[in-house]
């Protein structure tokens, strides 16, 4: 497992530090706060296990030290030992000084349980007694991220930064909630701002590498500064499997692809216990095509550590391209089972449902628990409206396209807003209503420069289809091989060359 710290200082200066404590309590073992020190050092340097033992011993001398058994719980935790984590936070309990610190251990614990909903009030609770405390904010933050909430999880960190606008893990945080509702730019904004206030915070560093390679900003002087971020984070986080990803990322968007790919595979062999390095290896195997193999290596993840919706997701979008079909239906009432909360699994699973195994019913009824699970989602409601379109049900998948585009934001949206737009086109033409189509592959086309800031190749794919659609063959052609150019990643890449084979007649 790995999990992302906000360092103070170099790692060379804190493994002095551990050196030094590690000698003093040899000649002073029952020195409690100095192996409270060494026990949070630890956890710092990613020596995770060690560290659970030091707070253990700590917690045997001085059983009443809250913050120590509130440390212990949130690493369990991390580390998926969910019943671990809960057994110490009940002990806890009797602890906590006030009835806001009270219900937010009572919310952790229902986090641990995956009750994330009711998590969400216990942590609203304690926010409303203690506004100012943002800690809070912080911990509804992270519950509504679990969650796949992104607009719960914006306005925790929004609250956050009223009471510290500097606040970097606030800022950081808030990036992947900002992609999600469509305002990449704002993301992009808070992010710089982040590793201005916090230059060595690993997950900055990372997420801030990964939005330039989709930039495609590794060419040139952008391309050694795109570098020099990932450099530095390899340098913080040397056994962090994502740090190797960015690293591969930025090969695979250069277009050298088995430079890419060896990156994670060397990571994944030298780390074989660690269930991120299958990860990442299974998504460079997959973006490069090669199912075949990125399935076992997904499965390999999946067999370590299977308490994350990724993992879940990851198998769905590999194993269809990869012949396992078989394999996956078991697999998608596993899923639906662990993350009843999370949208995203529920349309995953209905798409899969429709696409795959034509139940068409039972597709169509899963997926409708998205939207249900987050209404004010554009993109919760544009999934569902895909698989009602895949499904044959295109009066109904335009219904719940027009509640996607109605919650789309006033400015910006461009992320979900190109795709919809070409999805509403499409239905509309199913209809035979073709003046409506072409209104929405006009709109489509409008849209899609505006997605180059983000993603050039993703533009340049979806520019190519709207023209297509409107007949305008010399501009998709233009537009699909840019695409090509920008080393669009697989399955995408392969649709684009079948769009060329297909232009190419008309």
């Amino acid at each position: 497992m790995n999990a992302h710290l906000v360092l103070d200082n170099k790692a060379t200066q804190q493994d002095i530090q551990l050196k030094k404590l590690s000698q003093y309590l040899h000649q002073h073992p029952q020195w409690c706060q100095k192996r409270l020190e060494l026990a949070q050092l630890l956890y710092t340097r990613g020596r995770w296990q060690q560290a659970i033992e030091e707070y253990r011993r700590v917690l045997e001398w001085q059983p009443q030290l809250l913050e120590a058994r509130l440390q212990l719980a949130n690493i369990l935790h991390q580390l998926g030992r969910e019943s671990e984590a809960i057994e110490i936070y009940l002990s806890a309990l009797p602890l906590s000084p006030n009835i806001a610190t009270l219900r937010q251990v009572t919310g952790w614990i229902e986090a641990c349980r995956r009750r994330h909903q009711i998590a969400v009030k216990k942590l609203e609770s304690a926010s409303s007694l203690e506004p100012k405390n943002a800690t809070h904010w912080h911990a509804l933050g992270q519950v509504h991220l679990e969650k796949e909430s992104p607009l719960g999880a914006l306005g925790a960190f929004d609250k956050v930064l009223a009471i510290n606008p500097n606040d970097a893990v606030a800022l950081r945080s808030s990036y992947y909630p900002l992609l999600a509702v469509g305002k990449f730019r704002e993301g992009l904004q808070r992010l710089k701002q982040a590793l201005n206030l916090a230059p060595n915070d690993f997950l900055s560093l990372k997420l801030m590498a990964d939005h330039r390679c989709y930039q495609r900003l590794v060419y040139g002087e952008k391309g050694r500064q795109t570098k020099q971020l990932i450099q530095t984070a390899l340098e913080l986080a040397p056994d962090n499997a994502d740090a190797y990803h960015s690293l591969a990322l930025y090969y695979l968007v250069r277009g050298e692809w088995a430079r890419g790919v060896a990156v994670m595979q060397r990571f994944a062999r030298l780390h074989p216990d660690n269930s991120r390095s299958w990860y990442h290896y299974a998504q460079c195997l997959f973006q490069t095509g090669n199912a075949k193999a990125a399935a076992e290596a997904i499965l390999k993840a999946y067999t370590i550590y299977h308490n994350h919706a990724d993992i879940y997701l990851a198998l769905c979008k590999i194993f269809p391209d990869a012949g396992r079909l078989s394999h996956l239906e078991p697999l998608l009432e596993d899923m639906l089972q662990h993350f009843p909360e999370c949208w995203n699994v529920w349309v995953t699973a209905g798409q899969i449902l429709v696409e795959h195994f034509q139940d068409i019913e039972r597709g169509c009824n899963i997926s409708a628990k998205g939207p249900q699970l987050q209404p004010q989602l554009a993109d919760a409601w544009f999934h569902h409206g895909r698989v009602l379109a895949l499904a044959g049900r295109h009066q109904e998948a335009l219904v719940a396209l027009e509640q996607g585009w109605q919650r789309l934001p006033s400015q910006g949206g461009y992320l979900s807003s190109v795709p919809a737009a070409m999805w509403l086109g499409e239905n509309y033409q199913a209809l035979g209503d073709n003046t409506s189509s072409r209104h929405w592959w006009k709109e489509a086309a409008q849209q899609a420069p505006e997605l180059r800031e983000f993603n050039p190749a993703t533009a340049h794919y979806w520019q190519g289809k709207a023209l297509e659609a409107l007949g305008d063959v010399v501009g998709a052609k233009l537009a699909y091989q840019s695409a090509l150019n920008q080393q669009l990643l697989h399955p995408t890449n392969g649709k684009v060359k079948l769009a060329l084979v297909r232009v190419k007649f008309f």
